[in-house]
């Protein structure tokens, strides 16, 4: 009975050790760091979560996949929490993600986007880091913090789209936020259909002196006009044909009202010059 509890405790104790030996897994030497960043901190709703990861050598021996033991591959992984804690589950791994290599003294970037792995991401408050492992070693860069919101809206439209094999109503609408200290005017284009988000736009800075425009022209061409400074306006032209947005041409357009002002005092120092000339001139008038 005595031997028999004794192997229960034995068999117990390898049973929690294998449990909790993840949690001492082997950490990749010091001289590899990894980062990762966002490029933003608040993204809006159907934007593209634009993310970094950099990982630095900064040892004295190459960072490879090797043809032995533990060293045989290495990957980077992507953990994504919500503001619960709980992990998102990707829809798929990242690409380009595998079986790196970086010598001592070197540097390699990759670029993500979040959507592409997880799909997309509903609004709220979130944390992401990036997780190194070469075989069981690991190392992890440090929690980012970002949020989705859901912008504001200042204009939606409706519009048929022509499709080779059926025509689509799809919604347009103008958004704006404030971003890296001015504000930013943002073009989300919906499928009523499959209410889906067919592309998300970045259309530049928003001066909201003059209300932006949206005017839909033969071709699925989508034009937006919005003022970007005192004196400019932006037009784009997109075309919203195939799979995504295809951007036609960004021109910059002189403010209307600036030009309809100088309309306006050329006519009014034409007049005077003309009174001027017929009754002599100024000085004449007032001798």
């Amino acid at each position: 009975m005595k031997f028999y509890n004794l192997c229960k405790t034995v068999l117990f104790t390898l049973l929690l050790f294998v449990g909790i030996s993840p949690l001492f897994a082997d950490k990749i030497e010091e001289g590899i760091i990894v980062s990762l960043e966002t490029k933003n901190r608040e993204f809006l709703d159907g934007e593209n979560l634009a993310t970094g990861i950099r990982i630095v050598n900064r040892g004295n021996t190459p960072f490879i996949v090797d043809t032995y033991g533990k060293f045989k591959e290495n990957s980077v992984k992507i953990y994504v929490r919500n503001a619960s804690g709980n992990l998102l589950f990707p829809k798929q791994d990242p690409k380009n993600l595998t079986r790196i290599m970086i010598m001592p003294g070197d540097k390699q970037d990759f670029f993500v986007n979040l959507n592409e792995i997880f799909g997309n991401i509903p609004q709220g408050k979130y944390t992401v880091h990036a997780l190194l492992t070469n075989g069981d070693a690991k190392t992890s860069s440090a929690l980012v913090n970002f949020e989705i919101v859901k912008g504001i809206e200042i204009l939606r439209l409706k519009n048929l789209r022509e499709g080779l094999v059926s025509n689509e109503f799809f919604n347009y609408s103008l958004m704006y936020w404030v971003r890296d200290g001015g504000e930013q005017l943002f073009l989300r284009i919906d499928n009523l259909r499959t209410g889906q988000l067919y592309d998300f736009v970045q259309l530049g800075n928003l001066v909201r002196v003059a209300k932006p425009s949206i005017r839909f022209l033969p071709q699925n061409v989508v034009e937006v006009i919005h003022q970007n400074s005192r004196d400019n306006f932006i037009k784009t032209r997109i075309s919203v044909g195939g799979d995504s947005v295809v951007l036609l041409n960004r021109d910059t357009v002189l403010n209307p009202n600036a030009i309809k002002e100088a309309e306006t005092l050329r006519r009014a120092t034409e007049a005077i010059r003309n009174e001027e000339s017929k009754s002599g001139g100024f000085l004449k008038r007032h001798k």
